[in-house]
């Protein structure tokens, strides 16, 4: 049997093992996340508010426990950053994931226009065997599942 001073010790670092292991997992995701790309980072995202540009009266939805029937799928849609290139057209959608997050640094602002999509700074368009339309429908889809299931939101 082992004696109350052998628990304590062995309780002890335990502690400080599992302390270890928590405060590794915390600086990995935290530096993870830092190096990624714009786009890759929504998978982190906790929360999102979804606008169209000409929905009556300023509707938008926001979305919190739902967020992961939107994130994933969303951070894995099939385009390509562009170089040397800008947004120039209106936005048809705009997504603010991150956006009940207290510290604005956290928000991934996404534009979403006919040809093409803006990820913060980075300039998105479809990868080569994928039309733009398709992926316009996409959001349009997730915006109308939204707007149908959820509380809608007016400015």
């Amino acid at each position: 049997m082992l004696c109350m001073r052998h628990k304590a010790v062995l309780v002890l670092v335990c502690a400080c093992i599992l302390a270890v292991a928590i405060f590794t997992a915390i600086r990995f995701i935290s530096l993870t996340k830092e190096d990624e790309h714009p786009i890759q980072a929504i998978l982190w995202a906790h929360s999102a508010k979804i606008e169209r540009n000409d929905a009556p009266q300023g509707e938008y939805v926001i979305i919190d426990s739902a967020i992961c029937m939107l994130a994933p799928s969303f951070s894995s849609i099939n385009v390509v950053p562009v170089k040397n290139e800008t947004f120039d057209e209106d936005w048809i959608y705009r997504i603010t994931f991150n956006c009940l997050s207290i510290d604005p640094d956290d928000y991934i602002t996404v534009l979403v226009g006919r040809n093409s999509m803006l990820v913060e700074d980075t300039l998105y368009k479809a990868a080569s065997d994928v039309p733009f339309e398709k992926i316009l429908q996409y959001v349009e889809d997730k915006y109308d599942y939204f707007l149908n299931n959820y509380l809608p939101h007016g400015h």
